[in-house]
């Protein structure tokens, strides 16, 4: 098997992208885990950005991560769905992350699969001019979803090779992500479908009109209500799609354009995928503002064209 350092070497990923993945994301990706496990439960006396009550567990991932990249030097910058602001680092450094800390978390009571979402940002040859807002997800030089199931695996996207699946292997002292899959390709048809946001159908007759069609044409169900689990499916079964619509109650759509969207869009588009927001790719949506929200659909191309020209009508 091969280890993710040796694995990143074969690609000739920049060394500085590398220490990134190496030293700082995948350790607190497996601190993550182990946090998880350890986890009691129950709500924090916090609220995030959008005035909701925060898990602790949401909290406690959420410091995790912030440690780990406030520490690394190479980050200049880091935005988290858990956070009201950006919280800069390092001005010099070479990356700005954005990131869910665990998306899904209140899942973990009914021991059902989470996950981290992460997209990262070249703060190019001025890092004390860089911003989020005006990026584009098109901008991202790397991103990954992990999922932290009966199995802990992280899939990566790095633009120009692909999508890379890895899973994490413990030993006895130790723990180590191995490549097992890669590069992975998303065919134009779906055989699975995950319906998020099924409550839009009340007031988007179009929407239900889709799932409906999809099932009598014999597509096969697979949503959990975790996005990571469900985009992970995609990507095993190297076919599927997700759909998040808005709708009356959120005419902006619910998910994160920067904390989730953006990073899930360059893997989906990476595997030969479509990523849109029903009009255009979500990866050439501008960031106006740090918690901007979107809706998405993606997954395989044909299933998203056809879902995103149904609900344009």
């Amino acid at each position: 098997m091969t280890n993710l350092s040796t694995f990143l070497n074969s690609l000739k990923i920049d060394s500085r992208s590398s220490l990134l993945l190496n030293n700082v994301l995948a350790p607190a990706f497996i601190k993550i885990r182990s946090t998880i496990e350890s986890s009691k439960g129950g709500f924090s006396d916090t609220q995030n950005s959008s005035g909701e009550k925060q898990l602790k567990l949401d909290v406690a991932t959420n410091n995790v991560l912030v440690d780990f990249l406030e520490k690394s030097q190479l980050v200049h910058s880091l935005a988290s769905e858990e956070l009201d602001e950006v919280l800069k680092c390092n001005e010099r450094g070479d990356f700005a992350v954005a990131f869910d800390p665990l998306d899904g978390s209140s899942l973990v009571d009914a021991n059902m699969a989470v996950g981290t979402i992460f997209g990262v940002y070249s703060t190019g040859n001025n890092p004390e001019n860089f911003t989020f807002i005006g990026q584009k997800g098109r901008n991202q030089v790397l991103s990954g979803i992990v999922v932290y199931g009966p199995k802990t695996t992280m899939l990566l996207a790095f633009p120009g090779h692909g999508v890379h699946l890895f899973e994490l292997v413990l030993n006895n002292s130790s723990a180590e992500f191995v490549h097992v899959n890669g590069p992975i390709s998303i065919a134009q048809d779906a055989k699975y479908f995950a319906p998020g946001n099924a409550r839009a159908c009340a007031d988007r007759p179009e929407y239900l009109e889709v799932i409906n069609d999809w099932i009598n044409r014999g597509l096969t169900l697979r949503y959990s209500g975790g996005m990571v689990p469900d985009i992970a499916h995609i990507f095993v079964k190297g076919s599927g799609v997700l759909t998040y619509p808005s709708y009356s109650a959120a005419p902006n759509g619910k998910l994160r354009l920067l904390f989730e969207c953006n990073p899930i869009s360059l893997l989906i588009e990476e595997a030969g995928g479509v990523s849109a927001d029903g009009n255009i790719a979500v990866l050439d949506l501008k960031i106006n503002e740090i918690h901007q929200r979107t809706p998405i659909f993606c997954g395989s191309k044909n299933a998203v064209n056809e879902v995103c020209n149904k609900l344009r009508r």
